[in-house]
C-alpha cells in the first residue's frame, strides 16, 4: 500500500491503453496531487513532461527523437526519447 503520493509517474503508451493513459490516468494523478507525469510514446519516439499546476497538469516540455531532456526535478536525469525505446 502506498502511504504517500509519489513525486513522479512515468507512462509508456501502448495502443491498447493509450487513451486511458493520457486522459483517465492524468485526471487520477492530478486528483492524487502527483507533481509530475511523464509520458513516453515509443511509436514516435517522444517524451512529454507534465507538471501539476493548481489542479491540472501543464505541459512542461516535449522532446522527440534524439533531442535531450535534462530534468532537474523531481530527479536529475538526462533522457533521450529514441534511447528509451530502442
Amino acid at each position: 500500500m502506498i502511504e504517500e503520493t509519489p513525486l513522479l509517474a512515468v507512462e509508456v503508451l501502448s495502443p491498447s491503453t493509450k487513451l486511458r493513459d493520457i486522459s483517465l490516468k492524468r485526471r487520477y494523478y492530478a486528483d492524487a496531487r502527483l507533481s509530475w507525469h511523464w509520458i513516453v510514446n515509443p511509436k514516435q519516439p517522444r517524451l512529454t513532461v507534465l507538471r501539476l499546476e493548481g489542479d491540472r497538469f501543464v505541459e512542461h516540455a516535449v522532446v522527440t527523437g534524439d533531442e535531450e531532456y535534462v530534468a532537474t526535478e523531481p530527479v536529475e536525469a538526462t533522457l533521450v526519447p529514441s534511447a528509451l525505446v530502442s
